[in-house]
């Protein structure tokens, strides 16, 4: 042995072992508990373990971000599901890209260091995967996290027109210590979005000891924590029915231009301690996804709806997403945007005993506080609610003093509003016994689900008590029975293949796993499917679910469930394993504070 390799193999045992960028302690269902000295190393580790999960996804998101969807995708194929914004085609996509160029103001500098972290572990990620089967896939830097944050907040601007038209969005209830067993707040909070995409979730925990210690889900492509909850305080999001942008003549007017300031907002709430923090943060950055629900370890919650809006007098607006163009917008003193309404007229709601959204407007987040006053474009009032609302707020209106899991069965109650509004007076005008046997739910066990769904979506909404805005949540109420509809549902159903009283389970299912919920908007759980080789398949609706309850202890009780896993490839086994889950109604408890077995550990140098 020669003197030089000696003294290597000498300098190499006493070379101390550099300490770790991250480390990534793993629970089950593939759930990330990453911990670095430094935020940079954080989201270091958190872009290394998201491109684990979905490398050819996040590869797809950048590359739809930069506006190159053409050169991988061809320009005139429709864009894959998720993807595009609603464009028609991928040349489509890539020009409203160009169009809508992200704005070069706006992140904290904490928010820099977080974007250069994940760009970082992304592309280390990416370097171990060597010659991945990904079309566009290459190492991004921070710009191509900022330019993913401004296109995500353009679809989520898509997601409120949508939601405006159709009333699909999400559901979030915050309730206070008043209401809860052990007086501390509960929160709920249960997205719904596409199944596929960009705007598909994913599940971490981030932890910078003296500076964060965030769990809960992002979007794809996001370095930082979107809904989630820390020690003392948890929040969710619902699509709002704020307008974002109208139309004045041929003129889009949008409040969104400032939308990077939406990673503001969420290293904001993953530094909060109280609610009132998450309100002084909506404050400053002006800049959220929707409406915020929150609830803190002390019994407080939370209500706010401030997000970028255009400042157009009510005498102006002429239709949902319109204004007359001889209007100009103004600006109020405390905006940061030109053109903007500021948060002081923007709808808030503190210290009640619960506050509940299911995308209607802010006027009944609480129905003894109803709000009332705000600028036309927030959202209207005094009109008719959804029938998930009106579900949801006698659901939650019934109950008494709340333990951890009662807002989680709550939330997963599949009953069918409507069945109770119509079912009875159709079941007098006609024989259809497998709708008298139905049990009124869209379990995978129910039989008869199928055809009332069916019936449902072609009966004419003859209410025969109209709306009183008196009382919103029982009217309008008792529909006259539509026997065409009836038949037109029988032979949509025969025509298919479909048995009248087949049991759910057996063909709304993805992979062949049995999926419980209704595609109706008439109850808390929300699936939403389309019909597709003989069978229907999910598209979106629950995604990642949260009940977060805090008590007298250091740890808040947590249920989490991402529908669809944490993986999009299909190869991973974390691929539709939280799927299989929520067939059988389980979820998972993720907190290592409350005692998670870790099943791997990861080591990033």
């Amino acid at each position: 042995m020669t003197i030089s390799l000696v003294l290597s193999l000498v300098a190499a045992v006493l070379t101390p072992l550099q300490p770790p960028v991250a480390t990534l302690r793993y629970t089950a269902y593939g759930i990330p508990h990453i911990t670095a000295r430094t935020l940079e190393g954080a989201t270091y580790g958190q872009g290394y373990a998201q491109a684990r999960d979905n490398l050819c996804l996040m590869a797809e998101t950048y590359l739809t971000a930069r506006g190159e969807r053409s050169r991988y995708f061809g320009a005139d194929n429709p864009p894959t599901p998720g993807f595009g914004a609603g464009s028609p085609t991928n040349a489509a996509s890539d020009r409203f890209v160009r169009d809508h160029p992200a704005p070069p103001y706006g992140p904290w500098p904490e928010v820099r260091q977080a974007a250069r972290g994940f760009a970082a572990g992304y592309n280390a990620y990416l370097r171990r995967a060597k010659a991945p089967a990904c079309k566009g896939a290459r190492p991004i830097t921070e710009q191509d996290i900022f330019r993913t944050a401004y296109y995500t907040a353009y679809l989520i601007t898509g997601e409120q027109a949508v939601a405006a038209a159709t009333g699909t969005g999400s559901n979030a209830i915050a309730v206070s210590g008043r209401k809860t067993r052990d007086g501390g707040g509960a929160l709920l909070g249960a997205p719904h979005l596409g199944w596929a995409g960009q705007t598909r979730f994913w599940q971490s925990q981030l932890t910078v000891p003296g500076q964060l210690d965030v769990s809960g889900a992002t979007l794809i492509g996001l370095p930082l924590v979107l809904i989630g909850h820390n020690a003392d305080v948890a929040w969710s999001h619902t699509i709002s029915t704020a307008r974002p942008f109208v139309l004045a003549g041929k003129k889009i007017v949008s409040a969104t231009d400032g939308n990077l300031r939406l990673l503001n907002t969420m290293y904001g709430f993953a530094r909060s301690r109280s609610t009132a923090d998450v309100l002084k943060t909506l404050r400053t950055t002006q800049a959220s996804p929707g409406n915020t629900i929150a609830a803190d370890r002390a019994g407080s919650t939370l209500y706010a709806d401030i997000q970028g809006v255009p400042n157009f007098p009510d005498r102006c607006v002429t239709g949902p997403l319109t204004v007359d163009p001889a209007c100009r917008p103004g600006t109020d003193k405390d905006s940061l945007m030109p053109g903007t309404v500021g948060p002081a007229r923007l709808p808030v709601l503190t210290g009640a005993d619960y506050v509940f959204n299911a995308n209607d407007s802010h006027w009944l987040t609480n129905l003894d506080r109803p709000l009332t006053g705000f600028p036309k474009l927030t959202g209207d009032g005094a009109t008719e609610r959804s029938l998930r609302t009106r579900a949801g707020l006698l659901a939650l209106t019934a109950t008494g003093t709340l333990a951890p899991g009662d807002l989680w069965r709550l939330n997963q109650s599949s009953r069918s509003h409507a069945a109770d509004l119509a079912l009875d007076a159709l079941l007098k005008k006609c024989a259809c016994k497998e709708l008298r046997a139905w049990d009124r739910t869209f379990e995978t066990s129910s039989r008869g689900a199928l055809l009332f769904s069916r019936y449902w979506q072609e009966a004419a909404k003859n209410w025969r008590v109209p709306f009183d805005p008196a009382d919103p949540l029982n009217t309008p109420r008792d529909p006259a029975p539509d026997l065409r509809a009836l038949a037109r549902a029988e032979k949509w159903m025969k025509a298919r293949g479909i048995p009248l009283d087949a049991r759910l389970g057996d063909w709304q299912r993805t992979a062949g796993i049995p999926v419980p919920g209704g595609g109706l908007d008439d109850g808390l759980s929300v699936l939403e499917t389309e019909w597709r080789d003989g069978h229907f398949e999910p598209v979106g609706g629950n995604t990642f679910m949260q009940e977060v309850s805090f008590g007298r202890g250091p740890c808040p009780t947590v249920r989490t469930l991402l529908t669809y896993g944490q993986a999009a490839d299909p190869a991973s086994p974390h691929h539709l394993d939280q799927t299989r889950l929520y067939a059988k109604g389980g979820w998972v408890q993720p907190s290592l504070c409350a005692g998670a077995p870790v099943v791997e550990t990861v080591e990033l140098r």
